[in-house]
């Protein structure tokens, strides 16, 4: 959700539904390759707003992952159900049905260490630190001849990657208010300067087929665009707290979860149809549909579990 406090922040919102656009975007490439770009843009804003929101912990550890397991998995295991039925349990091994939801089971694997490094005095400054200690040493062992920091699916050095952002974000979330608000037009340059370092290393790699040893600056440029787009939003709620957005990018906000599940689960199916068809029945499944199933979720089954409390 985009709320703080008792009231929601329009512009947490607003950059949510971008980033959920964004990865929609890069899901699009199952079905035509000319749709590839977004989708680590989208992934950078999500765990920057997932560390935010998640940050300042008061609750003991199983209560707290209670309610975030109960909020990812019952969702997560029925989409994988409908996803074996639809496909067949053996056309497809059991690990590709599984790590075709890698950010689920990213954002799970970072709930317990993410708890702990909030709740410890420091404890940002020096998960970030031995965080980026461990990149170091994981990057320089590694083969730098071959394209590896951006491997699909459910890829090691992926998923390790992007908790340094989820953790930025509660940095963000602990310091923010003790601090001035930044102007959001320095955020925008900070993001820029990322999204540059991003393409000039990105460039290189696809287009120019060189500088393989310099691919962390993709990691680094995306660290720099997802922390810069939240202190964007959080500066422009400062400044412009009474704006309003139209209640469709609300919606889509609340049900990025829903989105992805609906699109992951969907894309074999669509890439029978004909572009560009085949693009626009998934734009409108996964839109459509993650929204129903959050609307079901979220105001049926979830208000009907608490009445019975």
């Amino acid at each position: 959700m985009g709320n703080i406090g008792n009231r929601r922040n329009n512009f947490i919102d607003l950059i949510k539904f971008f980033a959920c656009i964004f990865i929609t975007n890069s899901h699009c490439m199952y079905l035509n390759p000319l749709f590839k770009l977004g989708g680590g843009w989208g992934n950078a804003i999500f765990f920057a707003v997932s560390g935010f929101l998640l940050g300042g912990v008061t609750s003991n550890i199983r209560s707290w992952l209670l309610r975030r397991w109960n909020r990812l998995l019952p969702l997560t295991i029925l989409m994988t159900i409908i996803s074996l039925i639809t496909y067949g349990i053996y056309q497809y091994s059991a690990y590709y049905h599984i790590t075709r939801f890698w950010f689920v089971i990213a954002i799970l694997i970072y709930y317990v260490p993410f708890y702990y490094v909030d709740r410890c005095n420091n404890g940002y400054v020096i998960g970030i630190l031995l965080h980026i200690l461990f990149y170091i040493c994981i990057y320089m062992m590694s083969d730098k001849d071959t394209f590896f920091v951006e491997l699909g699916g459910l890829s090691f050095f992926k998923v390790y990657f992007y908790f340094i952002i989820m953790l930025i974000g509660g940095l963000v979330k602990r310091t923010i208010y003790k601090t001035k608000y930044p102007n959001p037009a320095w955020c925008v340059l900070t993001g820029g300067f990322g999204f540059i370092i991003w393409f000039f290393e990105y460039y290189n790699i696809k287009v120019l087929n060189r500088y393989f040893e310099w691919q962390f600056l993709i990691h680094l440029g995306m660290t720099i665009f997802g922390t810069s787009v939240l202190i964007w939003a959080l500066s422009m709620n400062e400044k412009y707290s009474d704006w309003t957005i139209p209640k469709i990018i609300n919606v889509i906000a609340s049900s990025t979860l829903e989105i992805y599940l609906v699109q992951i689960t969907v894309i074999p199916v669509l890439n029978k149809l004909k572009y560009p068809l085949t693009i626009i029945v998934f734009w409108a499944v996964a839109l459509f549909g993650g929204v129903l199933l959050h609307y079901l979720y979220d105001k049926i089954l979830y208000n009907v579990g608490k009445r019975r409390k």
